[in-house]
């Protein structure tokens, strides 16, 4: 005997529809929902005060230097209420790595000795209490208050080492050893 694959199908469809119109003709079981004990809320003990927002004043600085204009202000920080205008902070322990000069671009590279990296710093930023005042191609010039401090390039290369008496060969000897003499074996 062989099973059509035509009435397979049908046989299993009508199965499946005699499903579908139980589910929806058979009457749903009684739920009951079991009464639930509610509390009420506890007090919030302190309720924050409402937001209160700043003083348009407060964001001046936002509206004079808009941040994707090309002409923007160059950001100069306040010197801080109370601070004492004639003792300048400790001297800056710095040393010059390099400098970066575009044709509106200043970037000095700095290096201080308890720092493992250099970092980049532009015209008025402040390192240690002193502020960038200007970046020239050998030296920056650092400034807080009236006191002034430059710290050049230079500095920070090694100084050059004299060669060591009887180490090392002048080039007539060696080109003399080298050509003409010959050594003896015994």
């Amino acid at each position: 005997m062989t099973i059509r694959p035509a009435a397979l199908l049908s046989s299993t469809s009508a199965v499946l529809a005699l499903a579908c119109v139980y589910e929806l003709v058979a009457p749903l079981p009684a739920y009951s929902v079991p009464p639930v004990q509610t509390s009420p809320l506890p007090a919030l003990p302190n309720t924050p005060a409402p937001f209160t927002a700043p003083l348009p004043e407060t964001y001046a600085a936002i509206s004079d230097r808009p941040l994707f204009d090309p002409h923007r202000k160059k950001y100069l920080p306040s010197p801080k209420p109370g601070a004492d205008k004639t003792a300048p902070p400790p001297p800056a322990n710095l040393s010059l790595v390099g400098v970066i000069i575009d044709s509106n671009l200043r970037i000095a590279m700095v290096k201080s000795s308890d720092a493992m990296l250099a970092m980049s710093v532009g015209v008025g930023a402040e390192i240690g209490g002193w502020q960038v005042s200007s970046i020239e191609p050998d030296r920056i010039v650092l400034k807080a208050g009236t006191a002034e401090e430059d710290i050049r390039l230079e500095a920070n290369k090694a100084p050059p080492q004299a060669p060591q008496q009887g180490t090392a060969m002048q080039p007539a000897q060696t080109a003399g050893h080298q050509m003409g003499q010959q050594q003896s074996t015994p």
